[in-house]
């Protein structure tokens, strides 16, 4: 089994709920762009319970640069700190790729409060 690289120097970009995004949504047969809240997105991919959306007003990405890419290495609730979703070694799911494809293409993650050491 290979391991993971980690990431040495981690920024951290924090998020509304409501920041909007934008994915990528096939509609009758045709890639079409469709902008979404954060928030809603993380329901949507089932990382946050319905009953859960309207309690996580803040949401942190960490991230860093492995091997000149980007990675997305951490989701979070920043006011409790609970993980919603983490880089992980297994096989990636669709959850994985929308997710962290999101983020590096429309989240604009260069926003960075601060770096993580």
């Amino acid at each position: 089994m290979i391991k993971r690289k980690k990431i040495m120097n981690l920024n951290e970009t924090i998020y509304n709920d409501n920041h909007i995004l934008t994915i990528e949504k096939n509609i009758n047969g045709r890639e079409r762009l469709k902008d979404i809240e954060f928030g809603d997105l993380l329901v949507k991919l089932k990382l946050v319970p319905l009953g859960l959306r309207n309690q996580i007003t803040d949401i942190a990405v960490v991230w860093g640069v492995m091997e000149g890419e980007v990675a997305i290495e951490e989701v979070y609730d920043h006011d409790t700190g609970n993980v919603i979703w983490e880089n992980h070694d297994g096989d990636w799911t669709d959850i994985d790729n929308i997710l962290t494809s999101t983020l590096l293409m429309y989240g604009d993650l260069e926003q960075t409060i601060g770096e993580l050491i």
